[in-house]
């Protein structure tokens, strides 16, 4: 919630020391205002590295967007397969609602 997808993602790739060029991919823009879900992709990551994330938080220390609030992280990492595609912008086959 109150997150646009750039910010979420910079955070993310931040949060888990990956490389920004190579981290993380994702098929579609997510409004700032909704709750949503995004499935992405993370190049060469094991699951246990990005569940750290939810461990971690943000520790106070944002990307510059608002992915805590009151010191606590509200972006959430679960759900992993592994995949030998990308997810890139403009591959998206559809929304849910």
């Amino acid at each position: 919630e109150n997150i646009d997808t750039s910010t979420a993602v910079r955070d993310v790739n931040r949060m888990a020391h990956m490389n920004p060029r190579k981290g993380i991919g994702y098929a579609g823009m997510k409004d700032k205002r909704g709750i949503t879900t995004q499935f992405c992709t993370a190049y060469r990551m094991e699951k246990e590295q990005l569940l750290a994330v939810n461990a971690r938080g943000t520790g106070g220390s944002s990307g510059g967007g608002n992915t805590s609030t009151k010191g606590v992280c509200v972006i959430k990492l679960g759900n992993f397969s592994y995949s030998s595609d990308e997810a890139r912008l403009g591959t998206l086959s559809g929304n849910r609602f």
